[in-house]
């Protein structure tokens, strides 16, 4: 029997393929999950790209060497190995370029993935319908066409994942980042002397909160003392350029990167400078805090994890395979991809740091809030906590158990609960008259992003005692920064805003689409807040500079 030739040009579709799915699992994907949350990690892109290139380097080897030996073993296995290899390659692909946006959000709990079946019916028919192409790929092309066809996606998927990828990579993806995270230390210790803390509930919307408490009229009582601002504009349709704003009065008008605005937003803030120069003891809770080294200073909850503990090779890859295949792998097989606070990114930063991270969960808040009850200090203390709110998904009821039937409406009533909680501990412990409570969603909730403007907002201030209020003066988040100055001085709520009801007042509000910061539009708003009709373009568009 006549040996058979094996010329150096049968292993290059192998060697292409190889190179294809090793970059795309292991490089490709962690860097795109990276640029396009890169606020949301505590390490930067060099921190990344230090700990994935050996394990691309890894995978591309052993796959080669796996498509070496079998090709010397056998052709016909060769082609077929090279077939299955396309298919996963090309499905993995379309899952995660075109399906990903169809996974629930991710908060850090569990994910009840019997509620998303049309995205499992999607993911099963997508790698079906590939498997069958590829498939008949095999069985009816000669050959050595065959493995041309294999060598030409191999190759040319290379090339354009690498040019994506290159050109993806901008100054705020490339920025490094000091190495800090918020914490949950010290969240309920307040002062015996004076307190001003901030509630800021995701996506809680005035309109809405109106609604809720004529449904419900037992929140006037859980809510007494309160005034309710049912007629405030937001400044941004989105949280990023909402909170920043809030505590610094500062518009974001792309008039430098997003990033390094913020950054100067919180460095910055006439609010936090204040309460420094009365030395307030400063917490902020926010999974989003940005990466500025001088809030070390400012806020004590802000927790230092060791680098070289924290990114520990085998962790650190571990918890970069989990989310590449969160967003990867088919349906059925991402649930054992779930990052949760048990999971080895939150362990990780504990271990290291000696402090659990803050994570955004209403529940989350209301279980350490009971287990650990508010104990006292005396200087005065400042707290802001950005919560979950009536953030998507709902999947959560009022007793909090773990039901994930939960609505929107449920969702506020969980808000309601949980300020209500927070103030009756507040009087357990003897400071609820010297405790200056402001409760604010950053943008409101509406079916067109572009009109989420009318945020719910209402305020407690010192030695507040009267039933529960509502006002309708024409209130903005353009008033913020002085309000917290005012509350920060003692005053109490009827002193804090100059607007009060009756007043006619033109205000300003930026829209723009979360998809798409680089056009930001400005609007002015003559009659009440919620209502669309009277917000109309003023004609000013910023985008950024050239």
């Amino acid at each position: 029997m006549k040996k058979e030739n094996i010329h150096f040009r049968s292993f290059v579709p192998g060697l292409l393929m190889s190179l294809l799915g090793s970059f795309m699992i292991t490089l490709y994907a962690p860097v795109q999950q990276y640029i396009r949350n890169a606020d949301d990690f505590i390490y930067d892109i060099y921190d990344l790209l230090r700990m994935i290139f050996p394990v691309w380097l890894a995978v591309f080897l052993v796959a080669f060497a796996l498509f070496c030996l079998i090709r010397i073993i056998s052709e016909k296995l060769y082609s077929w190995t090279l077939g299955i290899s396309l298919w996963i390659v090309l499905s993995m692909y379309a899952e995660g370029n075109f399906l990903s946006g169809f996974l629930p959000t991710l908060t850090g709990k569990g994910i009840d993935w019997t509620l998303y079946p049309k995205e499992r019916m999607y993911s099963v028919i997508l790698w079906i319908l590939v498997a069958a192409t590829v498939t008949a790929a095999v069985l009816l092309m000669k050959r050595e066409r065959f493995l041309s066809l294999a060598s030409y996606v191999g190759g040319f998927g290379t090339v354009m994942l690498v040019l994506t990828l290159v050109f993806s990579l901008s100054g705020t993806a490339m920025r490094a980042k000091e190495d800090f995270y918020a914490s949950g230390k010290n969240m309920f210790e307040l002062s015996e002397d004076r307190n001003l803390v901030i509630f800021v509930l995701d996506e809680i919307d005035g309109d809405d909160f109106n609604n809720a408490i004529t449904a419900h009229p037992e929140y006037k009582d859980t809510l007494k003392d309160f005034t309710f601002y049912r007629n405030t504009l937001g400044a941004y349709p989105g949280t990023k350029w909402a909170i920043p704003y809030m505590i610094s009065g500062v518009w974001f008008e792309n008039q430098e990167g997003f990033y390094k605005y913020r950054e100067h937003a919180y460095v910055n803030s006439p609010v936090f400078a204040e309460m420094r120069g009365q030395g307030f003891v400063m917490g902020n809770y926010d999974e989003e805090l940005p990466p500025a080294e001088p809030l070390i200073d400012f806020f004590e909850n802000l927790a230092e994890p060791e680098k070289d503990s924290f990114m520990y090779p085998s962790n650190f890859r571990k918890m970069q395979l989990m989310l590449t295949g969160l967003q990867y792998l088919p349906f059925d097989l991402k649930r054992f991809c779930v990052l949760t606070p048990d999971n080895i990114y939150y362990d990780s930063l504990k271990e290291t740091s000696g402090e659990e991270p803050f994570l955004w969960g209403n529940d989350l808040f209301l279980e350490k809030l009971s287990s650990e009850g508010v104990s006292l200090i005396e200087a005065p203390c400042f707290r802001m906590f950005h919560l979950q709110g009536v953030h998507d998904p709902f999947d959560y009821q009022l007793e909090m158990a773990g039901d994930y039937s939960g609505t929107y409406e449920d969702a506020m009533d969980v808000c309601v609960k949980l300020i209500g909680e927070y103030v009756a501990a507040l009087k357990e412990a003897g400071i609820y008259d010297n405790t200056s409570i402001v409760v604010t969603g950053d943008h409101g909730h509406r079916p067109n992003v572009l009109y989420n403007m009318n945020p719910a907002l209402f305020i407690k201030g010192m030695n507040e005692q009267h039933d529960f209020t509502v006002s309708d003066a024409p209130i903005s988040h353009e008033d913020f920064v002085e309000a917290f100055l005012r509350l920060i001085d003692g005053k109490n709520e009827q002193d804090i805003f100059d607007a009060k009801e009756g007043d006619v007042r033109e205000r300003r509000f930026l829209s723009t689409y979360i998809w798409d910061d680089d056009h930001i539009v400005e609007f002015s708003q003559l009659g009440d807040a919620k209502n669309v009709d009277n917000l109309t373009e003023t004609g000013n568009v910023f985008t950024p500079s050239a």
